[in-house]
């Protein structure tokens, strides 16, 4: 199928890619994945974003630029890509002058839990609660 738009990385559609599209949930994605693979026969793990599109009816153009906009060029690609050097020039940047503090992910989860506990007390966002 001759297409306008390039796919970066793999022809090959993933059930987290299907998952983003369709809207589903993982195991939803899995079994699309699943049914379209053995209706094409072919007894494969992998399905193409093309037989995916067709299989569904949909733009494959369309679909290429949402996975494309999901996807990254790894950046050694890049820079073959636009001719670039293989090395990789000083930052201007510098770092000693700022103070980057520690990410703790138990102190973020207990900020989120005291912030959503808080908005529940005061009725929700600006005071609009939701629930009855």
């Amino acid at each position: 199928m001759e297409r306008g738009v390039e796919l970066i990385g793999s022809e090959l559609i993933t059930i987290e890619e299907i998952q983003m599209i369709s809207g589903a949930g993982y195991e939803v994605a899995e079994m699309d994945h699943k049914i379209i693979r053995g209706s094409l026969g072919f007894g494969s793990e992998d399905l193409m974003v093309d037989q995916y599109c067709v299989y569904h009816n949909l733009d494959s153009e369309e679909i290429i630029e949402f996975i494309n906009g999901h996807r990254y060029i790894p950046n050694w690609k890049l820079r073959v890509a636009n001719q670039l050097d293989g090395e990789l020039s000083e930052s201007d940047i510098a770092m000693d002058e700022y103070e980057i503090a520690p990410f703790s992910l138990s102190k973020a989860i207990a900020d989120f839990e005291e912030t959503t506990k808080t908005l529940i007390e005061k009725g929700g966002i600006n005071g609009n609660s939701t629930n009855h």
